[in-house]
């Protein structure tokens, strides 16, 4: 091979296998000869065979057929014959574990988690496995944003009965699928949100109100505050939880947050401050302390006192874990770049009141806002940072084309200004996890780190476009 003797090195494998016969079948070596004269299929059965002789060899092969096969080119021949090559095997093989996994890893490379599903309660049924691996497709799926695949799963495993181990998580996930369903989708109807809402009263009325069911809890008030139009309901629900015995103080201080989030949708925004600094103060050196205190400084600049909020902000900007301290250098660019440029700072204002109608979920309101300071100052810096909050009041509301109109109408005209990534890595997102158009996702991700390589984005788009390309080993 080293010299180009292509039909001297096949016939040399030839004789090593006649010489070795199973002791050393030389697999991986016909694969890659295979491979490099183009005859895909023979190189799969090449690999595929050797896991009759040991299955030890799965993972491996998993990340050999993971660099050859893109998984998102669904009429590929590669993919086809790959697909046609599991899809035989798992039939033919019907009880065979190995066979059966290397499907439903198949499925779940090529996103389709409907089918890993249909394959593994199948297999389930027929070796009496308990839904031990339908329940780790069910977490597989709901990371994945595939609800509706997690839920069936989970029900599945549910109606195996009460005594069945993992009977009880699986009722807890489901509950826990939904309100991801509700919170990242955004696109649940008000009646199914409503019945949604009966099935936590009713779980949480069988397995009490207390720190195991702390989750439930706060799943519960955000959904009711955010979803269900419930206000008053979701207060009431976190304050009868702060009296509950045995919370941990952390467990206290979410509830806290929560709560104080409830009072900027109520407008009390000094009530807010008050709970964010109580938690501030308790957990300075934690990360949900930090948390506190960006969402404090928010509150100083919905008010106005750009000022105080920036030197809040300027604390948070290092020290902090990333998520926050992006956050914080996010609004903190913010108020440097656009407060002060008019003489009585009304743009700058209106704009902070424009944003703090968006977290109250009050989208006309603050839409007619945005769009009076583009009247009163059309030339302002500020038309960037319209834009982009109207495209994320759009992603708060489940309108995902309407938001990827408004981040192309930022990268339309302010392809340069530093919102631009922003926009770019927004639109991925979308792309990715609510339209599962997963070719342009790639191309957003991989334009993030082409075209915008000081991002703050560049950490975890890099990590998505590895994903979607199938392979998370390699450098860029």
């Amino acid at each position: 091979r080293k010299y180009n003797k292509t039909e001297q090195s096949y016939q040399t494998l030839l004789k090593g296998r006649s010489l070795l016969k199973t002791a050393y079948p030389l697999n991986f070596q016909f694969a890659d000869y295979y491979g490099a004269i183009g005859d895909t299929k023979r190189m799969i059965q090449e690999l595929l065979q050797l896991l009759d002789v040991n299955p030890g060899y799965k993972s491996t092969i998993q990340g050999y057929l993971a660099r050859v096969c893109d998984f998102t080119a669904t009429e590929s021949e590669t993919y086809n014959q790959l697909k046609n090559e599991l899809v035989s095997r798992a039939n033919s093989q019907s009880n065979d574990m190995t066979s059966t996994e290397m499907l439903t890893w198949f499925f779940i490379q090529s996103r389709k988690f409907n089918l890993a599903l249909t394959q593994e309660i199948a297999f389930d049924k027929r070796m009496t496995l308990n839904g031990a691996r339908v329940y780790d497709l069910a977490e597989i799926a709901a990371e994945n944003n595939d609800f509706t695949t997690a839920k069936k799963a989970y029900q599945y495993i549910i109606g195996l009965g009460q005594n069945n181990r993992f009977y009880h998580i699986s009722e807890m996930d489901l509950l826990s699928t939904q309100y991801l369903e509700i919170t990242q989708t955004r696109n649940v109807s008000l009646s199914e949100i409503k019945a949604t809402v009966q099935q936590y009263e009713a779980a949480l009325d069988r397995l009490g109100r207390n720190n195991k069911t702390f989750k439930l809890i706060i799943q519960l008030a955000q959904i009711e505050a955010y979803y269900n139009q419930n206000v008053a309901k979701a207060q009431f629900i976190l304050e009868e939880a702060l009296t509950m015995e045995r919370l941990t103080s952390i467990q206290s201080a979410e509830l806290k947050m929560l709560l104080a989030d409830i009072y900027v949708l109520q407008n009390e925004i000094w009530n807010a401050s008050l709970l964010y600094m109580q938690i501030d103060k308790s957990f300075k050196n934690e990360v949900i302390g930090h948390e506190a205190r960006f969402k404090n400084a928010r509150i100083f600049y919905y008010d106005g006192e750009f000022n105080y909020a920036q030197s809040q902000l300027d604390v948070l900007k290092q020290g902090t874990s990333r998520l926050i301290s992006n956050d914080a250098i996010e609004l903190s660019i913010l108020i440097t770049d656009n407060f002060g440029l008019d003489s009585n700072f009304t743009a700058m204002y209106k704009f902070a009141q424009a944003d703090l109608l968006i977290e109250q979920r009050q989208f006309d309101q603050a839409f007619h806002l945005f769009d009076s300071i583009i009247m009163e100052f059309p030339y302002h810096s500020l038309g960037d940072e319209i834009l982009i909050k109207k495209a994320k009041a759009m992603e708060l509301q489940g309108k995902w084309t309407e938001a990827l109109t408004f981040y192309d109408e930022l990268l339309k005209y302010y392809k340069d200004d530093i919102l631009a990534d922003d926009a770019v890595y927004r639109k991925g997102i979308i792309y990715m996890d609510q339209l599962n158009e997963l070719e342009k996702a790639q191309e957003c991700f991989k334009a993030i780190l082409l075209e915008h390589k000081g991002s703050l984005h560049s950490t975890d788009a890099r990590k998505r476009f590895r994903q979607l390309r199938g392979d998370t080993n390699k450098e860029d």
